[in-house]
């Protein structure tokens, strides 16, 4: 409900088969979930596409991350 206060801005490395940097990441504890700018990954050199209710980020042939889509959410998933 209403804004939310910003307490923190950093970098966070999110590591699975791959590494994705995420830059200028804010911390906002009142959110309950960890969302991703698709406009920062497109920023950065990363492309997505949408299919079969599934999004997923690359980068040249390497795909970083997985996002399944949940009613109207997309949901990291990580990849194995």
């Amino acid at each position: 409900e209403g804004a939310c206060q910003i307490v923190g801005i950093g970098d966070v490395c999110l590591t699975t088969s791959t590494s994705l940097l995420l830059r200028e990441v804010c911390h906002v504890p009142k959110v309950r979930l960890n969302m991703i700018s698709a406009d920062q990954l497109d920023d950065e050199g990363y492309t997505g596409s949408i299919r079969n209710d599934t999004m997923k980020f690359c980068k040249g042939s390497l795909i970083v991350a997985r996002a399944l889509k949940i009613n109207t959410l997309y949901l990291y998933a990580w990849r194995k």
